[in-house]
């Protein structure tokens, strides 16, 4: 039995990326969509705050407890980290343990080092 890759975006996963006025740029259910060259790789400005809302109907993420938003945060900052950018992410759902079918969305401020 192989072990699940740690840096793919969970099962069934959708992302989706918003502005700071909430209008969607972006949508993706790509596993293996990289943060860097979706976000930062066409911009020639050295930051950026995006939204990033995600959600998934995997058996395996049932609610986005401490320990799933933990690991969404991670993988964020290890994406955006390996380009060379680092990343400050602010939680902006507020609801208690939400389903993870229920898009949980997070702030990120992006800019290089």
């Amino acid at each position: 039995m192989t072990k699940p890759n740690p840096y793919l975006w969970p099962q069934k996963a959708r992302l989706a990326f918003y502005d700071g006025r909430g209008r969607c740029l972006r949508r993706s259910s790509d596993r293996k969509l990289d943060l860097s060259d979706t976000l930062m790789g066409w911009r020639n400005k050295p930051s950026r705050t995006v939204y990033l809302g995600m959600s998934t109907t995997s058996e395996r993420w049932m609610r986005w407890d401490e320990e799933a938003v933990s690991r969404i945060e991670k993988l964020i900052r290890y994406d955006l980290g390996f380009d060379g950018y680092q990343v400050t992410i602010h939680r902006m759902t507020v609801a208690k343990e939400p389903n993870c079918s229920d898009e949980f969305l997070w702030r990120l401020k992006i800019r290089t080092r």
